[in-house]
């Protein structure tokens, strides 16, 4: 049994879930939302998610009248209804009905509850292309509905016949891609964008391990001229983790192949994410902090 999806204090079928046409996040895009990935009845840096959730909606003034043990306790019982071994779980929180731009009524909670699907193994054997483009998302660091750039961006690269758009601001800056965060390895230190970029809860993940791992790990502006300089790139989301990049704009990064770094933070993210789900508190160690 799958797909049963809580909306607004109700369970029901996916495609039972109708939203009024008056919503604000139907007709104006007011909304955030998290994706999250789950085995069985645990839910993968569950904290980090509703921490993010949080923050969002409130940078955007968006009521949030739920407590965290109230949509831990939604999410779990979604787990156990829909009964996956492996599930991703979207939480959609909009602004609920409005006549023009005012809200009229509480938010709307939808969470949506799917199968995973994790991305082919080929991709992680042989790495992806990015393609950049001078896209920037309003409000970067807010989860929001707000998809427009990204979907223009992703689509183009898509085109190109490369996995993912690389967003490079007006002022030549690297910040993130259309659904992921991005990373590279210079000189043997791990390199990321720092501002104007979501704070994604693998990228923060993957900055700890590579520090636990004795890696130098850079937040730090970086122009797009550099990327001709790069030994290494990876980028990173809940669904993908760690996925590997050898080409932007049809030039090779470093020698064209997966470097050893990225193999190693990869290796390194497998095995926590393995503790994880075992609860395995000894090999978590501080990171479970």
């Amino acid at each position: 049994m799958g797909n049963i999806d809580y909306y607004n204090n109700q369970w029901m079928s996916s495609e039972e879930v109708t939203y009024p046409s008056t919503d604000l996040g139907l007709q104006r895009g007011f909304g955030v939302f998290e994706t999250m990935r789950a085995q069985g009845e645990t839910i993968f840096q569950i904290d980090r998610h509703s921490a993010r959730l949080r923050a969002s909606a409130e940078a955007i003034n968006l009521p949030f009248p739920w407590s965290d043990q109230e949509l831990v306790e939604i999410w779990q019982t979604g787990l156990i209804k829909n009964g996956l071994s492996e599930t991703s779980i979207k939480v959609i929180i909009t602004g609920g009905t409005s006549t023009f731009l005012s809200q009229d009524s509480p938010p709307t909670l939808l969470v949506h509850f799917s199968p995973h699907h994790s991305y082919p193994d080929d991709l992680y054997k042989n790495g992806v292309t990015l393609r950049t483009s001078e896209f920037v998302r309003e409000l970067p660091t807010v989860k929001s509905l707000n998809y427009l750039t990204s979907i223009i961006a992703w689509r183009a690269a898509r085109a190109h016949g490369d996995h993912e758009a690389l967003f490079i601001s007006p002022t030549k800056q690297v910040r993130e891609c259309a659904t992921a965060n991005v990373f590279f390895v210079q000189k043997g230190a791990v390199v990321t964008p720092g501002e104007g970029i979501l704070l994604g809860t693998t990228r923060f993940l993957v900055c700890q391990l590579a520090r636990e791992a004795g890696l130098q790990v850079l937040e730090r502006d970086i122009p797009a001229s550099e990327l001709a300089e790069m030994d290494e790139a990876f980028i990173t989301s809940t669904n993908r983790k760690i996925l590997p990049v050898v080409g932007i704009d049809d030039l090779s990064v470093g020698t064209g192949q997966i470097g050893p770094i990225t193999r190693q933070l990869m290796a390194r993210f497998a095995a926590f994410e393995t503790a994880y789900f075992q609860q395995d508190l000894r090999k978590l160690g501080t990171l479970q902090e």
